[in-house]
């Protein structure tokens, strides 16, 4: 994974540190009338579950930090 151990974010992190994925990329794409965001990785058959729950885990973080 590119930056190794020294990458700043949480998600980041946990995915040195768990092994959690090869690779990871938030998107955004904008339509006319709507959005989609989401995140985007490459991992092992037997992390999907792991790396899944770290990401709803930030999801989750970034939904308490606005409407709480």
């Amino acid at each position: 994974m590119a930056g190794g151990g020294h990458v700043a974010t949480r998600l980041g992190q946990q995915a040195v540190k768990y092994n959690l994925c090869h690779s990871y990329q938030a998107f955004n794409t904008c339509y006319t009338d709507t959005g989609l965001w989401g995140t985007y990785l490459v991992t092992d058959r037997m992390r999907i579950d792991d790396a899944m729950s770290a990401i709803q885990d930030e999801w989750y973080l970034l939904f308490k930090i606005y409407f709480y």
